[in-house]
């Protein structure tokens, strides 16, 4: 059997397929996740063929939720899902209230990646030190600058999602002229206010929210409030605001990078080791670990 498998590969519902799988084999075990980018990730980090178990994409953490939560009705312990914070409580494998899933730490493994890797690494072959002398920074600091500034738009994203609002951030990526990494160090490089009215005046999100201008105060309060930024962000806003830095502070024989490009060279940077401490890698080589009963 082969290590990937996808809801697509089979002409069964995913819910009958997984249960035909696990049914054909006593010691079958299957780890579900979220997507194709999950899939080349695990699978780079943790070869499930070594175990007996296999990886299964179902496209969408709602779809994670469900297959885990009635495919454990019958087979306990020889499901797993892997999904993505998402400003829920992180989820471990030995919580009191586990039921089949666990989580990244920060909001996406992207963030996990950054917090346990050193993508500083990928940063410094490509920027230009004099670039960076101007400013007063090193490589080292970018990916704290981009934090910082994605940290202001997931506070829109959290309160978003804590009082059901529904806004859409796929209306609007962030642009070069957002920002002006001129002013670094100073936090006057970019206006949190102007950064969260470019998602909150947008047509997707007409008529979603009643004040704007309290919104956007209560996103700045909040954010000013989490210590830890990269808490509050997702990995996307923070791949884009570090796009356009590396764009800015890059050797002129370099090419320039977008937010998809730097999201991949986030996912690839980190070494097995270094993946080895991240906290949801460690749940799964876990669970992987013993053999246990139908």
């Amino acid at each position: 059997m082969k290590s990937i498998m996808k809801s697509d590969d089979f002409k069964n519902p995913p819910i009958a397929e997984l249960l035909i799988l696990l049914g054909s084999n006593p010691r079958k075990r299957i780890v579900i996740l979220e997507g194709h980018s999950d899939e080349a990730l695990w699978e780079q980090h943790l070869d499930l063929k070594v175990v007996g178990a296999s990886y299964y994409v179902a496209y969408g953490k709602s779809n994670v939720v469900e297959y885990v939560a009635q495919v454990r009705s019958k087979y306990l312990n020889r499901v797993l899902g892997v999904v993505d914070r998402d400003y829920g409580e992180a989820r471990r494998l030995y919580d009191s209230e586990f039921n089949g899933i666990i989580s990244s730490s920060q909001n996406d493994i992207e963030l996990d990646i950054l917090t346990f890797g050193n993508f500083q690494r990928c940063l410094q072959a490509s920027l230009s030190s004099v670039k960076l002398d101007r400013s007063k920074i090193c490589s080292n600091d970018l990916t704290n600058i981009a934090v910082c500034a994605a940290a202001e738009v997931g506070a829109l994203r959290k309160l978003s999602k804590c009082e059901e609002l529904n806004i859409d951030f796929q209306c609007y990526d962030f642009k070069g002229r957002d920002f002006s990494p001129s002013k670094l160090p100073n936090k006057s490089w970019f206006d949190p206010s102007k950064l969260i009215m470019k998602f909150l005046d947008d047509v997707a999100n007409f008529g979603k929210v009643d004040n704007k201008l309290e919104l956007v105060a209560k996103c700045e309060v909040h954010c000013a409030g989490v210590e830890d930024k990269i808490s509050i962000c997702r990995g996307h806003d923070v791949s884009s605001v570090l796009a356009i830095l590396h764009n800015y502070f890059r050797k002129a024989n370099r090419s320039s990078r977008n937010a998809e490009d730097v999201n991949d060279l986030v996912l690839g940077h980190i070494s097995k080791a270094e993946f080895s401490q991240i906290p949801v890698y460690q749940d799964l080589d876990n669970w992987l670990a013993p053999r246990v009963d139908v």
